[in-house]
């Protein structure tokens, strides 16, 4: 297995995560098999992740913990945390099964996920989190060989009909087409130049796809795409492109390593444009930096769930829980807390069906995934149809915050599940 990673070493991130994937499926190198997994039958002792003897279930989430995407990874974990915490503390699943909750470092890496996600996998139910597309899409042909379900952390429209993976709320394509039709329909730039920036990898596609189709169906005029990299440190360039092609509208497709860069960038060249973005392109931080200024005037941005102190009861649940035990999980007002918390509750629905089926297999948990049905997030996020994957339902609405830093997460509300025709049209490839 050395001699094969020293083969490997130099070639591409994605490449050399494809070869290590396939090479583990063939030869087993640090695996464990679909069949000892306890993907096809045996007692609940004989299941990776169930410990019979202290009825005790073991999740792990795999997050960027270290590196640009930190914050955004070390919150989705708190938020897993808190509401784990909370859970055991009042029985566990089903009153009578704890969590063993875990979360390990992706370092948003292929390369070092792939590994990681085989020493692992053998010790636990399911995955929790996994955050990143590209390492989704590298890592999926291994979770149908281990029988493995996997809470996604992506918006992938692609992923909905994908068996073991459970995707959550409005898709990245979606939230792009309804974000450009709200700048155009409400904001009065209907007649203006669109452009994007967008990563140059699989979150970027999918970015540029959703902005694509609503250029289309909206008879928007496009300008240019300027492309960025996780590694990039000066975004001179990419504003200029933007500016020198007279774009007035920038659909930001990015995250949140790239975010302070581009803005000190467009402040600094003068750079006057209204920045449409995800909630992987705003971290709470930002609200009391230099760049707050010109975010509270420039940017508008899809939240995952709702503002913090919002009464919906999935959020006076998770404020209690904040309170509680968000100390020991170093938790922050965040709606990548929220996503965690809301991941919880999704991983304690799944759980508790199994227990009601009497099976704790992999093929039980994947089976237990497409009985949730239509999952209520308690307001936290939408409503989620987890059903057979191909009657799976996703919302087509997108909730937009603008930056206000009197506000607990930086945001307040700017229109709530808003939504156009254009996106029920868009079918994800």
């Amino acid at each position: 297995m050395s001699a094969f990673l020293r083969r490997v070493r130099r070639r591409p991130a994605v490449v050399l995560a494809t070869a290590v994937v396939t090479a583990l499926a063939v030869s087993g190198c640090g695996a464990t098999s679909a069949s000892s997994a306890g993907s096809s039958g045996g007692a609940k002792g004989a299941t990776p992740g169930y410990n019979a003897s202290t009825k005790t279930f073991a999740v792990s989430a795999i997050l960027p913990l270290s590196g640009s995407l930190a914050p955004a990874g070390t919150a989705i974990s708190a938020g897993e945390k808190i509401f784990f915490d909370a859970l055991n503390a009042k029985g566990g699943v089903s009153g009578k099964y704890k969590v063993d909750y875990k979360a390990e470092d992706s370092q948003y890496n292929p390369q070092t996920t792939v590994p990681l996600y085989s020493r692992i996998k053998g010790d636990n139910v399911l995955i929790s989190g996994l955050l990143g597309t590209a390492i989704i899409n590298t890592l999926k042909p291994q979770f149908a060989t281990d029988n493995m379900t996997v809470v996604a952390d992506s918006s992938s429209g692609a992923l909905l009909r994908e068996p073991h993976l459970l995707p959550y709320g409005s898709s990245t394509q979606t939230n792009m087409i309804n974000l450009a039709a709200y700048a155009a329909q409400k904001l009065g730039h209907q007649s203006d130049v669109f452009c994007s920036v967008t990563q140059a990898d699989d979150l970027g596609k999918e970015n540029r796809d959703g902005v694509q189709f609503a250029v289309t169906e909206l008879g928007l005029k496009f300008g240019v795409d300027a492309a960025v990299q996780q590694t990039d440190t000066n975004f001179t360039p990419q504003i200029q492109k933007l500016k020198n092609a007279g774009c007035q509208v920038v659909m930001l497709g990015a995250t949140t390593g790239q975010v302070p860069g581009l803005i000190a960038a467009a402040v600094q060249l003068g750079y006057q444009a209204q920045w449409m973005g995800q909630s992987n392109v705003y971290d709470p931080s930002f609200a009391s930096s230099p760049i707050a200024p010109y975010l509270k005037d420039h940017l508008l941005t899809a939240l995952i769930g709702v503002d913090w102190d919002n009464a919906a009861p999935g959020m006076v649940a998770l404020r209690e829980a904040f309170d509680k035990y968000g100390k020991a999980a170093s938790a922050k007002q965040s709606s990548f807390t929220q996503l965690g918390y809301a991941h919880g509750m999704l991983v304690e629905a799944i759980l508790q069906q199994a227990v009601a089926n009497d099976d704790f297999t992999r093929a039980g948990i994947l089976k237990a995934s497409q009985q949730v049905g239509d999952f209520d997030y308690g307001g936290i996020l939408p409503k989620f149809g987890y059903h057979d994957p191909d009657k799976r339902t996703a919302p087509l609405v997108t909730s937009i915050f603008k930056v206000d830093p009197s506000k607990p997460m930086g945001l307040a509300p700017e229109s709530v599940d808003y939504g156009t025709p254009a996106a029920s049209k868009f079918v994800a490839q």
